[in-house]
């Protein structure tokens, strides 16, 4: 079995623009943005909302023709292009190389850098389902102190409470999570009558109360 953690959800952002978009949402839930970096290799800019556990990312097109060839950002094009919304979410895993090898992928290993210059790195599988079965997450295996983490200095009381998901018609969602993850879910999934699958709310726990985020 594996044992996954929850890591982080990923919202397109809106069309005015990352910085707007991060700090709208970060003071909805009583938090704080900060500048990512820039994903050489996938074309994107990232802002960062740490969360007590987690965090949200918030993602924008920074070289288009980077973005189209790449799997993540293509899909963050496609969402950018709409008009913004969740892109889909990811899982912490500690073996990258166990996950690879019973799904039959080879993980991918991805970086950035922080506008100070810090480097982040890790390895991901399975990123290729935000284009097709965007309710699936994908796998990551951070090689940063944990202190380095993008959830590193988050606000006490602000975490993700539950996603909700559609996996389109006909497709049982539950039992595909279930085996994608081979195991229980590291947080609540709701499943909703759907046409167009994917992420389509998050629910976040703060001090003050819940706040949905509809995209």
């Amino acid at each position: 079995m594996t044992t996954t953690s929850f890591d982080h959800v990923i919202l397109a952002a809106d069309p005015d623009g990352l910085t707007a978009t991060a700090e709208r949402v970060a003071a909805a839930l009583g938090a704080t943005a900060r500048p990512g970096g820039v994903h050489t290799t996938y074309g994107t800019r990232n802002a960062i909302v740490p969360l007590a556990a987690g965090y949200l990312e918030v993602v924008a097109v920074e070289t288009p023709e980077v973005a189209a060839a790449s799997p993540f950002g293509s899909v963050v094009a496609r969402r950018c292009a709409d008009g913004g919304g969740w892109v889909g979410w990811a899982v912490a895993v500690e073996d990258a190389d166990e996950v690879g090898r019973r799904l039959g992928a080879v993980p991918v290993v991805g970086g950035r850098e922080r506008p100070d210059g810090v480097r982040l790195g890790w390895a991901q599988v399975g990123v290729e389902v935000l284009s097709d079965r965007p309710w699936l997450p994908f796998f990551l295996r951070w090689d940063v102190p944990g202190d380095l983490h993008p959830a590193a200095g988050g606000p006490a009381g602000v975490e993700v409470a539950g996603l909700a998901a559609g996996a389109g018609p006909g497709t049982d969602g539950a039992a595909g999570l279930a085996a994608w993850l081979d195991g229980v879910p590291p947080v609540v999934v709701r499943w909703v009558p759907a046409s167009t699958p994917g992420l389509h709310a998050v629910t976040f726990r703060t001090p003050s109360g819940e706040v949905v985020i509809e995209r």
